[in-house]
């Protein structure tokens, strides 16, 4: 939320691709993949794009770090 409000975009990672699409479910004949779905709700994403500019990485760098800082 902080660095939403921040205007960074991020979420936590998205679902296994086999609990979102019911073809590759189908193909796969329906898995379960534990360490897949437990990593799909810890692994932090961060929105970045190779066009943004050296100063908006720096930005989200220094974003990046201040709340870090807050849960030391």
């Amino acid at each position: 939320e902080k660095l939403i409000f921040k205007g960074i975009g991020c979420c936590i990672a998205n679902k296994p691709t086999y609990q979102t699409s019911s073809f590759v479910n189908s193909q796969l004949n329906n898995p379960i993949c534990p360490n897949a779905e437990y990593l799909s709700e810890r692994i932090f994403s961060i929105s970045i794009h190779p066009s943004f500019t050296n100063h908006e990485e720096e930005y989200i760098y220094d974003c990046l770090t201040e709340v870090a800082h807050e849960y030391k």
